[in-house]
């Protein structure tokens, strides 16, 4: 049986609900997120190897552990590349959550999707085709190309390869003992 004991740090403010540990491939790839009793697990198993700690504790009647924030398999885990889902929120994830005509930044709720070549004039609904833009340059756009509207964007539309997590509004947030592992947005 765990029993939670928090030391209270400035880093430690995210964690009040539920500590979460970021999980990283032998290549230190980044994998995915599990909670703090999987992660435990794994360290007193041995399966992994510690990277970063959170400086809260938990402890069980015969030892106390700091929870960790970031581990390492000792294996590496080959896994087959699986193509990144086409949908709204991972078009505006790849975008970085900015229209791509003016750069401001947006929330999900803010953001919309514009086809680069309008469907109306044959447009596919596909990565290659659809960006991030924001209400106004949407309308202004219209259906027109960017070079009719005079309109250039930012960032040519591509299919991404891997989403990275990102702290822009909307998209995930994580702790900051994570940087350093991941590709952020």
């Amino acid at each position: 049986m765990f029993v939670m004991r928090w030391t209270k740090t400035e880093g430690d403010r995210q964690m009040e609900g539920m500590p979460r540990t970021l999980l990283l491939n032998a290549s230190y790839e980044a994998l995915t997120v599990v909670d703090w009793k999987r992660a435990i697990g794994l360290v007193v198993l041995e399966r992994v190897d510690l990277v970063e700690e959170y400086e809260a504790t938990v402890s069980s009647p015969r030892e106390t552990w700091r929870i960790p924030a970031v581990i390492r398999l000792k294996n590496y885990l080959k896994r087959p590349w699986v193509p990144v889902p086409f949908s709204r929120r991972n078009v505006f994830l790849r975008d970085e959550f900015r229209c791509q005509y003016c750069l401001i930044g947006l929330s999900s709720i803010d953001a919309t999707i514009d086809h680069v070549h309008p469907r109306s004039r044959g447009g596919e609904h596909r990565w290659e085709n659809v960006t991030t833009s924001c209400g106004p340059c949407n309308r202004k756009k219209g259906a027109r190309t960017p070079a009719e509207a005079a309109m250039p964007l930012h960032q040519q539309p591509y299919r991404p390869r891997w989403l990275p997590f990102t702290k822009k509004p909307g998209g995930f947030s994580f702790p900051e003992e994570w940087e350093p592992w991941l590709q952020v947005a």
